[in-house]
C-alpha cells in the first residue's frame, strides 16, 4: 500500500513541477542513482524494519524513471514511431519482469544473500553513466 502510495504522489504532486524545471534527463540521471543507492541501502539495511522507508524510496524514486525515460525516447523520435516505441518499451518490461527474478534468483543462489542488490546497483549506476553520456534534447 506504502509503495502506491509513494508512486501516486509522485505522479500526481511532484512530476509537473520538478520535471520542467530540472529537465528530463537530469531527473532521471538523479533517479536512476537513487535506485541504485537504495538497492545498496537494502543491502546494508542494519535492522529489518529499515526495508519499508527504503522501499518506500524506491518506490518514489522509481515513479520519476519512467515518466522522464519514456518522455526522453518519446521526443526523440518521430510521431509516426512513437507507438513501434511504445511497443519495444512494453516487450522489454515483460521480458525483464520474467528474467529479472531468474536472474536475481541465480545470483542469490549461486553468489551470495545480497548478490541480487548489488547488481541492481550496478545496473542502474550503469544506466545513469550512460544516460549522462548520451546527448539529448531535455
Amino acid at each position: 500500500m506504502l509503495v502506491g502510495i509513494a508512486i501516486v504522489v509522485v505522479q500526481a504532486a511532484l512530476v509537473q513541477p520538478l520535471v520542467p524545471r530540472y529537465g528530463e534527463k537530469a531527473i532521471a540521471k538523479i533517479c536512476l542513482l537513487g535506485q541504485g543507492l537504495s538497492a545498496l541501502a537494502m543491502f546494508f539495511a542494519p535492522i529489518f524494519w529499515l526495508i519499508y522507508p527504503i522501499t518506500v524510496i524506491k518506490s518514489a524514486v522509481s515513479g520519476f524513471i519512467s515518466t522522464t525515460l519514456t518522455a526522453l525516447n518519446a521526443n526523440s523520435i518521430s510521431p509516426q514511431e512513437q507507438g513501434a516505441l511504445m511497443g519495444v518499451i512494453t516487450a522489454l518490461g515483460s521480458l525483464m519482469g520474467v528474467l529479472g527474478p531468474l536472474w536475481a534468483g541465480a545470483v542469490y543462489e549461486g553468489v551470495m544473500l545480497g548478490a541480487p542488490y548489488w547488481m541492481g546497483a550496478a545496473v542502474f549506476f550503469l544506466a545513469a553513466l550512460m544516460l549522462a553520456r548520451v546527448n539529448v534534447s531535455a
